[in-house]
């Protein structure tokens, strides 16, 4: 089991000290911001292969050692869905069909037990913001499924939203 120092109480507090850390002292090396954060070595390694594997941050090697840099270019398009990811709803429902795409509204309401004007509406603004598509599945008898567009996209953004520094 990894031992924390004890400046920081759990994953997502520690991923957002980093992540500030990141944004405040653009160009930091892993061991600087282990003094910073106070966090130890595997923690903080896990941390930051998180933020490279969701393109967080810009990695540049001087003198054999990384540095962190954030990538923090948003279009309007990826702000609105951030907005969106402060609700339980949309949230969920991204996280459903990034984990089971093909997925119809009736399997959708029986997952999120939820009702489907609960969901519906949800469901039309991410249409209508090009994150969800309609899909024919000839698995499920030809019947209209719903799927992620871009799936690496809204993993990102996830994970942006995850630190809750975003809007």
């Amino acid at each position: 089991m990894v031992r924390r120092k004890s400046g920081v109480k759990d994953d997502l507090t520690a991923r957002k000290k980093v992540w500030e850390t990141i944004c405040s002292f653009p160009g930091l090396f892993p061991h600087e911001l282990e003094r910073i954060v106070k966090l130890g070595p595997d923690v903080m390694a896990e941390i930051l292969r998180g933020f490279e594997d969701g393109y967080l941050v810009e990695v540049r090697i001087e003198d054999g050692k990384k540095q962190y840099f954030p990538i923090t270019s948003m279009g309007l398009e990826d702000r609105a869905i951030l907005s969106m990811l402060n609700e339980r709803v949309p949230k969920e429902l991204l996280r459903f069909l990034l984990d089971s795409p093909h997925q119809t509204l009736e399997e959708i309401e029986k997952r999120m037990k939820l009702p489907r004007s609960k969901i519906q509406p949800h469901i039309d603004k991410l249409f209508r913001l090009g994150v969800i598509v309609l899909a024919k599945d000839s698995h499920k008898g030809n019947r209209t499924t719903f799927q992620i567009f871009d799936p690496e996209r809204m993993r990102k953004l996830l994970m942006v939203k995850d630190t809750s520094l975003f809007v």
